[in-house]
């Protein structure tokens, strides 16, 4: 279990007050208020920032592999 994962068991409040927050962020300034929506769109959210991370990761390994040549 993360560091991350296990502040967030003992501070319920304070993940939820950030998570809404980076909703808010990542919207404009918009957080839906129906826990539905919420949910989606965190789940939305947190798919495409782990596809950029990725992304991100892939290409620098490929320029570091260019690089090296």
């Amino acid at each position: 279990v993360s560091a991350r994962i296990e502040w967030a068991r003992e501070n319920p409040e304070e993940s939820k007050w950030m998570e809404e927050m980076m909703i808010r962020k990542e919207l404009g300034g918009y957080c839906p208020k129906d826990p539905l929506k919420f949910a989606f769109i965190s789940t939305i959210i947190g798919l495409a920032s782990n596809k950029y991370y990725n992304n991100n990761t892939e290409n620098r390994l490929k320029s570091l592999i260019n690089r090296s040549k």
